[in-house]
């Protein structure tokens, strides 16, 4: 009976270290991991950040094991600070994924796959991946100052504020080939039919948008004809927050002299703000045929440090006003600001010389204007400063069409 009993356990013995072996070799599933990021023959999971990356170039992942599509969630797109909406397509290891329309030209992108990202055999991806890469063109990072821009439309089938800081509450323009020929890809406004008719785009709250110094950057293209002194309306407004109680800018023409100001409204003499309105900050040096159905880079920046407004076209200074306008100083333009008054509200839009819900001045109140932009517009950006002849000369030549 004791040799039976020995002979049990030591069968025992050997079951268990049988089965131990049949579950050692017992396969574990794969694991789950990023195998490449491509952008065409771009690679975007290098050491460098990648740039020029195509704009309407599919991006390709590719991972080690076959993706579970109900955690394709874990794959996100931004665009400075700005969610990109993106749906991507899994086919077996194959991730791809492009945004509607595209993506924006001369932006810093960012993917992000988090490890909540899974293999049809539930492994989580192994860790965390991160790229960021640089598309092609003209975006947010092209200027001067960058940092400093408060606004930047790029009217890429969109009107984003590609700084994230602004969202438009109106938006009825519609888009046109830009100066790349590249079709959708500036903003169209066709002007006003009839009173608060016209086609603008309308930013609700723009504390941010007027400063002490500050630059307004856009491209312009107009039929000139549509500006004579017999057309319906010989002056229009482009742009606009509060009109003359902020800034505004109109263009029209006289003959063919080019009739464009940049109106400001504020002179503090150090211990208040006094409000005078600078008007006749218009130019006739420049042929206006030279704007027909031409696209034009407009430049506008006050400089509070010299008192200084300048308006440039194509880079080039066009007027320079030097505000000292007492002997000592008190009366002098130290800096743009928004007059405090009843009806005027700091609403600014883009197509018009103040934006919706302005009530002061009665004629700049967009519910009754006529005079609003007609005209394509693109790569519209305000600073928060005053960039130097230099830059402005920088941008436009990074900007302009070869």
């Amino acid at each position: 009976m004791k040799i039976i009993s020995k002979f049990f356990i030591l069968f025992l013995m050997v079951s268990v270290t049988l089965s131990s072996c049949d579950n050692d070799d017992d396969p574990q599933p794969a694991e789950f991991a990023l195998e490449s990021l491509m952008s065409g023959t771009i690679d975007l999971y290098g050491s460098e950040v990648a740039s020029n990356v195509p704009v309407e170039q599919e991006i390709t992942a590719t991972f080690s094991a076959d993706v579970d599509e109900s955690t394709i969630s874990a794959i996100t797109l931004t665009n400075g600070v700005i969610a990109v909406d993106i749906t991507p397509t899994v086919n077996g290891k194959v991730v791809t994924f492009l945004p509607e329309g595209g993506l924006a030209t001369g932006s810093s992108y960012k993917i992000d796959i988090a490890t909540t990202l899974k293999s049809i055999e539930g492994v989580a991806l192994k860790s965390t991946v991160s790229s960021t890469f640089l598309t092609e063109g003209i975006g947010l990072g092209t200027p001067p100052q960058s940092a400093n821009q408060v606004l930047y439309i790029q009217f890429d089938g969109n009107v984003d504020d590609i700084t994230g800081l602004h969202t438009a509450d109106k938006a009825t323009n519609t888009y046109t080939t830009d100066r790349f020929g590249r079709e959708n890809r500036a903003g169209y406004f066709a002007g006003a039919s009839s009173a608060g008719t016209g086609q603008i785009v309308n930013f609700p709250s723009g504390a941010d948008l007027i400063s002490a110094s500050m630059t307004v950057s856009l491209w312009m293209k107009v039929d000139t004809t549509e500006y004579t002194d017999g057309a319906s309306v010989a002056s229009r407004g482009v742009f606009g927050l509060a009109a003359m109680n902020g800034y505004m800018c109109e263009f029209g023409f006289k003959n063919t002299e080019i009739r464009m100001g940049f109106h400001t409204d504020h002179i503090n003499d150090g211990t208040q703000t006094i409000y005078a309105t600078n008007w006749g900050n218009y130019w006739d040096n420049v042929d206006g045929n030279s704007f027909h159905n031409t696209w034009k880079h407009v430049v506008f920046v006050f400089d509070a440090a010299t008192r200084t407004k300048s308006i440039y076209i194509d880079g080039v200074s066009i007027v320079d006003v030097l505000f000292e306008l007492s002997d000592d100083g008190k009366w002098d333009l130290k800096g743009m600001a928004l007059k405090e008054l009843d009806g005027v509200i700091d609403a600014m839009s883009i197509g018009a010389k103040a934006g919706v819900g302005n009530t002061k001045p009665d004629w700049a109140i967009y519910d009754t204007a006529e005079d609003t932009f007609l005209g394509a517009m693109d790569d519209f950006r305000i600073f928060n400063n005053a960039l130097q002849a230099a830059e402005v000369a920088t941008l436009y030549n990074a900007e302009k069409a070869e």
